[in-house]
Parts: C-alpha cells; structure tokens; sequence
C-alpha cells in the first residue's frame, strides 16, 4: 500500500486532489440547477434527472468541502 496515504502524510496532496473534486462537483451542480431552469417549458418529470443530479452533486460537493476541512487541520496547515 502507497505510504502516501497513512493520515498525516502527503496532506497537501490529498487536500488539492478533494478540492479539485469538489470544484467539479460544484460545477456539475450548478449546471444541472440552470439546466433545470433553463427548461422550464418542458414537464417536471422531464427534467427530473436534473434535480436528482443536483441533490447528488451537492451533497458529494458538501462532502468534498469536509474532506479538505479535514486535510487543513492535519500536518501541515492550509496556506492562506
């Protein structure tokens, strides 16, 4: 197993990986919320698939913000 990910080692590493992630996550959200409003003349259930998006990516976004909270408070702290 990569020592890399024992707690406390290669921190700034996993901390920039869960940013990038949560990054696009929050950019998937975003676009299926103006996806979803941007097809307002089409029926709820045809745009259902978007609000399913939205809830997943925001709280796999939530989730991300976590983890990096996560990684500022290990080691090495967040440099600001």
């Amino acid at each position: 197993m990569w020592t890399g990910l024992q707690p406390g080692i290669s921190e700034p590493l996993k901390r920039n990986v869960h940013t990038a992630l949560g990054v696009l996550t929050a950019v998937c959200f975003f676009y299926s919320v103006a996806a979803f409003h941007a097809r307002k003349d089409r029926p709820v259930r045809e745009r259902r698939h978007l609000i399913i998006n939205a809830v997943l990516y925001g709280g796999v976004t939530s989730i991300e913000v976590i983890h990096v909270t996560h990684h500022c408070q290990k080691r090495i702290p967040c440099e600001h």
